[in-house]
């Protein structure tokens, strides 16, 4: 019942009726080349002619980017924030690093614009990591008074379905960020933090536009989307041919790099088995004993419970109901990936 409410509220496109799920690119992290040679074009004084207004950030504590560099400017666009971190505090970084953010509802063609722009003034940029986001956008058609309703058509029931069923290939710890009971705590207020889920360099968690975006988050009334979010490191698309921002801008690869990620995963029973595994319908998070003293790892995922069995793959089969969805996924990067390549610079 969970399932098909939480499928349900998936929002749909009206001319096709498939589900609503939009994939692009979000943070790229770019490096200046440690080439002796380049360090005459990956200037601090290339980067301020090109972004025109850079500003030093007061409020910057490098150990929370672990201590790599002592110093971030941060330019303001109109279609992304950059920021630049200078200064490495370890002789063994690039002499910068450069990060794009751009805003969530520029077109296609804007992002990569800018990225070819930026390429032209900084040729050879090294690609450092990629976030490759698909978000699963939802309705918000229910009455916010209605509590049993609402929640039947938000967020929320698609994201415990994604942590009840999601399990990512090679991954081992799994974090979950939120109060459980401020679900209910907060139901009619419309405030509450937002759940997330984290395996690794894999994230799920929800999220609203940008522009209604606080401190701490979303308001629960604000909250429109779960995405599902992949942080490719530079050993991941440098083994997909991605090494300087020129690669990337002339072919993401986001289906070759993402399509074995996202996979919806049941335990199978069968008498071979020499562990009573659980039915889909229980609660993992009562089984997870990967639990320490502080309660830790109380996440209830079916990642999480898969780990503490020993991952049993051979007991782990596709849930049924959500290989649409899954097929839907695949086609986002499909569909992300050929509109790319169309787009002018």
């Amino acid at each position: 019942m969970e399932k098909s409410t939480a499928l349900e509220g998936i929002r749909r496109i009206k001319e096709t009726g498939e589900y609503d799920l939009r994939a692009k690119l979000h943070r790229i992290t770019l490096s200046t080349d440690k080439d002796k040679r380049k360090r005459k074009v990956h200037t601090f004084k290339a980067v301020e002619g090109f972004l025109c207004g850079l500003w030093l950030d007061e409020n910057y504590r490098p150990e929370d980017r672990g201590n790599h560099y002592g110093k971030k400017f941060i330019r303001q666009r109109d279609d992304s924030q950059i920021n630049v971190f200078t200064a490495p505090l370890s002789g063994y970084y690039p002499l910068m690093m450069i990060e794009v953010h751009p805003r969530e509802d520029i077109p296609l063609e804007t992002h990569k614009t800018f990225l070819f722009e930026l390429g032209e003034a900084l040729p050879g940029l090294k690609a450092s990591s990629v976030e490759y986001p698909i978000d699963v956008n939802c309705s918000r058609d229910a009455d916010p008074l209605d509590v049993d309703n609402y929640y039947a058509r938000d967020t929320d029931s698609l994201f415990w379905i994604f942590r009840h069923s999601l399990l990512i290939p090679y991954q081992r710890t799994t974090k979950f960020y939120a109060d459980e009971d401020c679900k209910e705590k907060f139901a009619k207020t419309g405030k509450r933090a937002n759940f997330s889920i984290q395996w690794g360099s894999h994230k799920v968690y929800e999220r609203g536009q940008d522009k209604n975006r606080k401190e701490d988050g979303w308001d629960y009334d604000d909250v429109d989307r779960v995405r599902l979010e992949h942080t490719a490191d530079w050993n991941e698309i440098r083994k997909h041919g991605i090494i300087t921002l020129e690669d990337l801008i002339r072919e993401p690869k986001f289906h070759e790099i993402n399509k074995d990620i996202w996979n919806f995963k049941r335990f199978k029973q069968t008498k071979r088995s020499k562990k009573k595994l659980p039915q889909e319908w229980e609660d993992y998070s009562e089984m997870d004993d990967n639990r320490n003293d502080k309660d830790e790892g109380y996440v209830g995922s079916f990642q999480a419970l898969y780990n503490a069995l020993g991952k049993p793959r051979a007991y782990a089969e596709p849930v049924p109901e959500l290989i649409p969805l899954r097929e839907s996924i695949i086609k986002a990067m499909n569909v992300f990936d050929n509109k790319w390549g169309t787009l002018p610079l």
